[in-house]
């Protein structure tokens, strides 16, 4: 390590830059390569900068939010609620609607082959499964 990197490690260190700390001599090398201006290296040392402080300050919201364990509807054990159809919740978790039911057909709302009420029930549970998706995921344990 050269003197000059050995500088600048210890600035970035002080400065608290981690990022910039770990990417600099790679970028300036792809810099160089590449024959970019000064410019150019500078705003992509301060461009993973920003983008690794945002990650880093996501990571610690969800962090101290002590939000519960993301879970998966594969994850989900209908047998422990079978007052829970399986079939239609995964049907309903890829977009389906029923045999014959597309309410994306473009026919003002009726849809084809759907009696009115069964429709209502079936956008009703995928409203609100998109609306609520801890409701899917609190009886899997």
């Amino acid at each position: 390590m050269s003197m000059e990197t050995a500088s600048i490690s210890q600035h970035c260190k002080t400065l608290r830059l981690a990022s910039i700390g770990g990417q600099f001599a790679s970028l300036a090398e792809e810099a160089r390569q590449q024959n970019h201006s000064h410019l150019r290296y500078l705003e992509a040392l301060l461009q993973a900068e920003v983008e690794d402080r945002e990650r880093r300050s996501i990571e610690l919201r969800l962090k101290d939010a002590h939000l519960p364990r993301m879970k998966t509807l594969e994850e989900f054990d209908f047998v422990q609620s079978p007052h829970i159809p399986a079939a239609r919740i995964r049907a309903l978790a890829e977009g389906g609607y029923g045999a014959g039911c597309d309410p994306s057909s473009g026919n003002n709302g009726s849809v084809a082959g759907c009696g009115s009420e069964n429709y209502g029930n079936m956008e009703w549970e995928r409203i609100w499964l998109r609306k609520q998706p801890e409701a899917v995921t609190v009886h899997g344990g």
